[in-house]
């Protein structure tokens, strides 16, 4: 993220294309990642009974 945004105030356009690029496949990474269970993180807590 750090990359991106110095790439938008520097005013480079082949450095915020590369340094997008790279934030979406590092999002779209941990959206796999959460959605096939194999993040590490702990399970969420059960919701209080209402």
């Amino acid at each position: 993220m750090d990359a991106l945004l110095k790439a938008v105030t520097s005013g480079d356009v082949s450095g915020l294309l590369g340094a997008a690029g790279n934030v979406v496949t590092g999002l779209v990474a941990v959206v796999v990642a959460i959605v096939l269970g194999g993040s590490g993180l702990p399970a969420l807590p059960a919701a209080p009974a209402a």
